[in-house]
């Protein structure tokens, strides 16, 4: 071998060696910034999650020229927020940090960082008589609901249904599951609430969010996480229950049908998804079967792309766990309950045993 050829071989050797070197160095590099950053963005979600302060409140005093990390401090002395210094960094990110104000405060449930910035801003005069209790029933949709806090003035329900219908705005919010990315139908809790006039659409649904989280999600997390679909699915499952089930000890039972019809392939065909596709109407009629709706059970199989309704806790607990049997069908009798079949033959009898009794109930002869 040449001496020239051995000179540039030790020069490769060299250049090869000094580009693994630096390889090396960029990837120290990189790994020292980008570590700390994705390690501070993961503490900044952890430390900015709700807070479960508990249903037992907690009665919180701010005395006058308390500096805003003392509020902070005193704050997560009381478990009302995680982290003093991320409450600050927060508060002056949101433009409040100077505007928090003295007094006393009560916090119970579970709060979110923002909540609780928000209400040391509006001040302490915000007392129970200055509340409204809002009951939302169980099966009401987002559109019924937009409409009673209306009538309550709480907000307008214009603004309401602007903000569950876009994901951009409401996935923002903290919660502990997964947000569906079209629209909030069926995740809004059912329950009494208490909220001040002209409360913004963020903190309401924020409220009811927590609320689902409390009340249904946490409890059977583990459950949730490993059923076919997930929370989703059960969620659709519960809608359908809720519209359709008038007694309690038929949900589990209709959850078994539900389930038994998408096992064999079988379209669902309940009315009320229908009716949900078809706004302002309460009565199916034959031609309603027939219109193209993602929402119309009757054409398409599986379950609709999003629940009906915001389904109570009996029917997320019914759409979790299932009564399992042969069930097919069912039909409603006149007192609301329902004629559970195997069979079409089954069902066909059931159907004219319910209008019987329904002509013989409307003709004064009272229930069978």
């Amino acid at each position: 071998m040449s001496s020239g050829s051995k000179k540039n071989g030790s020069e490769n050797r060299l250049r090869k060696a000094e580009q693994q070197r630096r390889k090396t160095l960029i990837s120290r590099m990189l790994a020292y910034i980008i570590v700390p950053i994705v390690a501070a963005a993961i503490a900044w979600i952890y430390l900015c999650r709700p807070a479960h302060v508990g249903d037992r409140p907690i009665r919180f005093s701010v005395p006058a020229h308390t500096g805003i990390l003392g509020i902070g401090q005193a704050l997560e002395r009381n478990n009302v927020i995680h982290s003093a210094y991320v409450f600050v960094i927060r508060a002056r990110l949101d433009g409040k940090g100077s505007a928090l104000k003295s007094g006393q405060y009560k916090f119970s449930g579970d709060v979110t960082l923002e909540a609780v910035i928000d209400r040391l801003a509006a001040g302490p005069n915000d007392s129970a008589q200055d509340r409204t209790r809002v009951t939302i029933p169980e099966g009401f949709t987002l559109e019924q609901i937009g409409r009673v806090l209306e009538q309550r003035k709480i907000l307008t329900s214009a603004e309401f249904m602007k903000y569950v219908s876009d994901p951009a705005v409401y996935t923002a919010i903290p919660v502990e599951f997964p947000l569906p990315g079209h629209t909030l139908e069926g995740y809004l809790f059912p329950d009494t609430y208490s909220f001040v006039p002209h409360t913004t659409p963020a903190q309401v649904v924020t409220e009811m969010l927590l609320n689902f989280g409390k009340r249904f999600y946490r409890p059977y997390q583990h459950e949730i996480d490993s059923a076919p679909g997930g929370l989703h699915d059960i969620v659709v499952k519960a809608s359908l229950i809720e519209r359709e089930a008038r007694v309690a000890a038929d949900r589990p039972r209709i959850a078994g049908v539900i389930n038994n019809r998408l096992q064999r392939k079988m379209k669902l065909q309940i009315d009320a998804t229908v009716l949900y596709g078809i706004p302002h109407k309460s009565r199916v009629v034959d031609a309603d079967l027939k219109r193209a709706s993602p929402y119309n059970t009757y054409i398409h199989e599986g379950l609709p792309p999003g629940a009906i309704a915001c389904p109570g806790a009996s029917s997320l607990e019914a759409a979790l766990h299932p009564e399992k049997s042969e069930f097919l069908y069912y039909v409603a009798r006149p007192n609301g309950e329902h004629i559970f079949s195997a069979t079409f033959e089954e069902h066909q009898r059931a159907i004219r045993k319910a209008r019987a009794e329904a002509s013989s109930q409307a003709a004064g002869g009272g229930d069978q």
